[in-house]
């Protein structure tokens, strides 16, 4: 046999050695760097912690993650170095629909990735809270002189409070809208205002109604949740804990904030009957809600704490809770059927939108003799 066809197939039976045993090197997989959380419409809060993470493949040893809050802003560091597969990030201050997260090789920056679109970085809700300190006690109530007086308003009797939190507004349909869609909840049904179709989508600024006792509830729990604290409310027994959270005002906090510090006065601003002080159903200005931020404040900077629309308190409510109510922080009885709304709304009379009205409504709207349309609330962050 010729030499150079020897030496060919020794060649080849080496070849298919070397394949067959596998001592062949497999070529190294490609450097791949892929953003996992967060992604696009992710909404991401002021103050809170969360996990970016992320997928790598191929020979990268460690890496570099950075954020921008647009599109012209420079990338700012979050960590560097970084061997693992996560890392820990407080999110800033900043208000952003805009913001993207980079993941670099720390050894080669021309292999990174970005997240899909954008995600979003706010406040949950602008609060504004104002502390309310009750220095002593307060007269709450009202006796038969005043004009409107019902007879579950009395008797009057001395109430001393603990220091809280209150927001200056209503809950506005825009901050419910976050809770139901960060939650995958129902949006409320449409109030049936004429002239102001779409109410929930169209007017992001009005206070949302439609609400229950229990939606109220949820959605203070989901704030709490949201900013750092305990959820208030347990969703078995619906107690409310009353250890530092969001929660909506006892009857009692709700009287002494809507009065505004005047004392035994009628409405927010004295005992002059209403005309375009707030809305109520001879307001000239609304015929149905109106925003939020409407009208002159109380004397304590809260806005609406007479009409626009009823507010859910926490409390059970009992028309004879009076007679036994205590002195220090009462909260109303033990149990019940029905729940306390305050304030009056943009359907009411002079007589629902004093300081002193109570009523009772049913917390799920089963037995509905108020209007859902006429129901919101506010929240207080206890101390």
């Amino acid at each position: 046999m010729p030499r150079r066809l020897l030496f060919f197939l020794a060649v080849i039976s080496i070849s298919f050695c070397t394949k067959k045993t596998g001592t062949e090197p497999e070529p190294q997989p490609q450097k791949r760097l892929t953003v996992v959380f967060p992604n696009q419409g992710n909404f991401l809060y002021w103050d809170s912690a969360y996990a970016v993470t992320w997928y790598k493949e191929g020979d990268i040893t460690s890496v570099d993650v950075s954020f921008r809050v647009n599109d012209d802003s420079p990338w700012v560091s979050i960590g560097t170095g970084l061997t693992g597969l996560s890392c820990q990030w407080t999110i800033p201050k900043v208000r952003t629909s805009k913001a993207k997260i980079k993941i670099t090789d720390s050894g080669d920056s021309t292999v990174f990735d970005t997240n899909e679109g954008y995600f979003i970085i706010d406040k949950v809700i602008e609060n504004e809270l104002v502390l309310i300190v009750c220095d002593s006690f307060f007269l709450m109530g009202s006796d038969t002189s005043e004009p409107g007086h019902c007879p579950d308003e009395d008797p009057v009797h001395s109430v001393c409070l603990s220091s809280f939190y209150v927001s200056k507004r209503e809950v506005r349909n825009a901050e419910y809208r976050q809770f139901c869609d960060f939650n995958a909840y129902q949006y409320p049904p449409d109030p049936g205002f004429p002239g102001m179709s779409s109410y929930f989508d169209s007017f992001p600024d009005y206070p949302v109604v439609m609400v229950s006792w229990f939606d109220a509830a949820r959605f203070c729990n989901w704030l709490s949740l949201a900013e750092g604290y305990e959820a208030q409310y347990d969703t078995l027994t619906w107690q409310c804990r009353f250890t530092g959270g969001y929660r909506l005002p006892t009857e009692a906090e709700w009287e002494y904030l809507a009065r505004g510090g005047l004392e035994s006065q009628y409405y927010p601003w004295g005992n002059q009957q209403p005309t375009d002080q707030c809305n109520w159903s001879g307001d000239p200005f609304h015929e149905y809600t109106a925003p939020v931020v409407s009208y002159d404040v109380n004397g304590f900077g809260l806005y609406n704490t007479a009409g626009n629309v009823w507010e859910w308190c926490n409390d059970f409510y009992a028309d004879d809770y009076y007679s036994s109510s205590p002195f220090s922080d009462p909260r109303g009885p033990q149990s019940g059927s029905f729940r306390v709304i305050r304030g009056g709304s943009w359907f009411d009379s002079v007589e629902n939108v004093r300081c002193a009205k109570r009523g009772p409504s049913d917390p799920s709207f089963s037995d509905a003799f108020i209007k859902a349309n006429t129901l919101g609330f506010r929240i207080v962050l206890g101390l």
